[in-house]
């Protein structure tokens, strides 16, 4: 919020912002929750962190004067309380990288479930825009910010609709604006994006199960694409303008860039 409001995140920011939640909680528009982080080593300092949000009268308030902004009541959900932290914790290194850089961020997040057709769907953490004033391009990009394990299936299912998408006039009729984007999976730590993206590669690593091969690859690998960036919270909120990225397809090779494109 430092960095928002007043451009900076040295103390007198932070000591201007608390001061802007004490007076909100003070009206009644704002209350907080604090929650059990799945990476309890970022708060080595000892004390609990706490996420601020809208109260039932915060959103009232809001929809009445600011209908556009899809205002929601701060979460009872603590494991929804840290997904919602770590996606706004990557925009926020996504703002800085990108105003460093010469782009203008651009976010939506909310009303992002799109149907794809009968059987499958699209629903977004969020949705991440920059534009380059040089080449007056917009380069689009869906997060799926992974705080909980899931196994192969559910993340394919989740990563299938976005395939069938791309590229079409669907996906320009749906969005408005483009046809042509990156879905960045974020994942908590190296060994899930790796083990996922080792499936979508379609690679075997199967092993013997009482004498017998027991495959659970998929080597026809529909989902070998590069428009799969994979990366994980560290790499993102340590060098967002890195190249962070791998895909699928040419893991082994390269990798990419929020600058490349």
């Amino acid at each position: 919020m430092g960095h928002f409001l007043y451009g900076a995140t040295d103390e007198s920011a932070l000591r201007n912002v608390r001061k802007s939640l004490q007076n909100l909680r003070a009206l009644g528009l704002v209350k907080f929750m604090t929650y059990e982080p799945e990476d309890p080593e970022e708060y080595q300092s000892g004390s609990i962190p706490r996420v601020y949000g809208l109260s039932g009268k915060g959103v009232s308030y809001a929809r009445k004067h600011f209908p556009e902004l899809g205002a929601e009541e701060l979460s009872q959900s603590r494991r929804t309380l840290e997904h919602d932290v770590k996606c706004a914790r990557t925009f926020f290194h996504f703002v800085k990288m990108s105003e460093a850089n010469g782009l203008e961020p651009y976010c939506k997040r909310g009303d992002l479930y799109r149907r794809v057709d009968n059987t499958s769907y699209i629903d977004p953490d969020w949705l991440f825009g920059a534009y380059d004033r040089m080449t007056f391009e917009t380069r689009y990009y869906f997060l799926e910010a992974e705080n909980e394990k899931k196994n192969f299936k559910k993340l394919s299912e989740k990563c299938g609709p976005y395939q069938k998408l791309y590229g079409t006039d669907q996906c320009l009729k749906q969005w408005g604006d483009f046809s042509d984007f990156k879905v960045i999976l974020q994942f908590a730590d190296r060994e899930r994006r790796d083990n996922f993206r080792s499936h979508l590669a379609g690679e075997c690593h199967c092993t013997y199960y009482r004498g017998k091969l027991k495959h659970t690859c998929n080597p026809k690998a529909p989902l070998k694409s590069a428009n799969f960036w994979f990366t994980t919270d560290a790499q993102m909120y340590g060098d967002t303008a890195g190249k962070i990225f791998t895909t699928p397809a040419d893991y082994a090779a390269t990798s990419y860039s929020f600058l490349d494109l």
